[in-house]
């Protein structure tokens, strides 16, 4: 029993990785809107259980496109 734990604590532990990752932090729903607001209109809020906004579905005001446009 004590040998199979060895050989678990040994050959079953995670490798170790070098890879690292660099995220952005995400754009700000109200930064989204001011950039936004000149050329297009927004239809609706989409909204998690939390009552977080998570995206936007806008309009383009020229051409009238409809988009979604996630948000954090």
């Amino acid at each position: 029993m004590e040998k199979n734990i060895k050989n678990y604590l040994t050959k079953c532990s995670p490798s170790s990785s070098s890879k690292v990752y660099k995220y952005k932090r995400s754009i700000d729903v109200k930064e989204i809107i001011q950039n936004i607001k000149n050329d297009y209109n927004i239809l609706h809020q989409i909204l998690n259980y939390n009552s977080k906004i998570i995206g936007l579905v806008v309009e383009n005001k020229e051409t009238l496109n409809r988009v979604y446009i996630p948000c954090s």
